[in-house]
């Protein structure tokens, strides 16, 4: 367990254990392995220098409305708006560009396209995948394991947000606000 007054930064290929937190801001390199990370803005490998600052901020709408309940696989096409919570007992696949209003949980593989935006959280009995520039706004969790593609932002410094997975892969030129906890280990991955 570690915690800094400050910014923490991990050189590449570092291992963290245990609990590492920080008032700040805590910046790891590629290769660098960890399990539990807290602070305001946590920065995975090579980030543009404005990343942290142009952090994501998912505009205010109007709330979803119910929630759907669908009993196979569902897939959200691309560029799509959904405007109410859904829960699949299926695979879940979220096409690139759509836009969740509210909240999806999946029971088996969720696979989340390039350039989605969630305002609320994505849940998987199983794993999950989320691809490239995706805006998520709630807790993200996945049972059984996680990958996250660069340039991901994960809640924000107003509404910071928990990433949770046994293990977690995580592309450089990730942002989460809040807290990554990789119950048995996580790493941060070269982009892809």
């Amino acid at each position: 367990m570690a915690h800094a007054v400050g910014a923490l930064r991990a050189e590449p290929d570092c291992e963290l254990h245990g609990r590492i937190s920080s008032d700040s801001e805590i910046e790891l390199d590629t290769g660098c392995g960890f399990q539990r990370l807290n602070a305001p803005c946590i920065a995975l490998g090579h980030l543009e220098p404005e990343a942290t600052e142009t952090a994501a901020k998912i505009a205010e709408t109007s709330l979803p409305v119910g929630r759907r309940l669908v009993e196979e696989d569902l897939e959200i096409k691309a560029g799509e708006v959904v405007t109410t919570n859904i829960v699949t007992r299926g695979r879940l696949h979220i096409r690139a560009g759509a836009r969740v209003l509210g909240s999806v949980k999946s029971n088996r593989h969720m696979t989340v396209d390039a350039n989605v935006c969630v305002e609320g959280s994505l849940i998987s009995a199983s794993t999950m995948h989320i691809g490239r520039d995706c805006r998520i706004s709630g807790p993200i969790i996945a049972e059984h394991g996680m990958a996250i593609e660069t340039g991901t932002r994960c809640g924000s410094f107003q509404t910071p947000t928990t990433v949770t997975a046994p293990t977690i892969e995580i592309a450089g030129g990730v942002v989460v606000f809040g807290t990554v906890w990789a119950r048995t280990e996580g790493y941060v991955v070269p982009q892809r």
